[in-house]
């Protein structure tokens, strides 16, 4: 287990401005391809792949603990008994869903605040897409993370190589280089190779149309 991560003022501010009418944080929508000739439980297959992998990574298994000082910062603390099925959730469209019908769902996703007492980020696998897709939407609070650090990770955990992609583990068990574990989640990442066919993919048959509200 780290060491407790003091917030800087700047992610701090993004609590104290925190409300019901103002939720600060952001959001990601991404869309995938089924592969050719998917099977009809290849969702449930995915989710079940998904749900195998229980070791969560900075930023991923941070939650925040509220001082008893003097000092007024809270601090990330790793949480060690996260529950994943809260985390990353299953939703479906009344097939063939649409844009309209998409964007629906991500408007009331995106418009509820996330739960600070666990780590604050959430995972919504959305099939029923028409044109055989499927897709991602991920949220968590602008004081773990900001939006082009958090599409870099995503990208990071994503390959265009098939192979290399079926090895790869999703974004919260991969989560910050090293290098940057015991610093803030507000500095940025070097992303590697543009995303193409994650989750766990070389599932998905085509790269990602991002439509993101980071």
């Amino acid at each position: 287990m780290t060491d407790p991560v003091r917030l800087n003022p700047l992610d701090t501010a993004w609590l104290f401005t925190e409300s019901r009418a103002t939720p600060n944080h952001v959001g990601g929508l991404l869309q995938f391809r089924l592969p050719e000739g998917a099977r009809k439980d290849f969702m449930r297959r995915l989710m079940a792949g998904f749900r195998s992998h229980r070791r969560f990574r900075p930023p991923w298994n941070r939650r925040l603990k509220y001082p008893f000082t003097k000092n007024p910062l809270p601090v990330w603390v790793e949480d060690e008994d996260i529950d994943l099925e809260y985390h990353v959730r299953h939703a479906a469209l009344p097939w063939p869903g649409g844009e309209r019908e998409l964007g629906e769902l991500v408007g009331r996703l995106q418009s509820q605040p996330l739960d600070l007492s666990r780590p604050p980020w959430e995972c919504t696998v959305i099939e029923g897409l028409e044109g055989n897709r499927f897709a991602l939407f991920i949220k968590m609070h602008h004081s773990l993370i900001d939006g082009v650090s958090g599409m870099k990770m995503l990208q990071r955990a994503m390959s265009t190589d098939r192979a290399r992609s079926l090895r790869m583990p999703p974004f919260w068990a991969s989560g910050l280089p090293r290098s940057r574990r015991s610093g803030s989640a507000l500095l940025p990442t070097r992303s590697g190779t543009p995303s193409a066919s994650w989750p766990r993919a070389g599932t998905a048959g085509s790269p990602p149309r991002s439509s993101s509200a980071w």
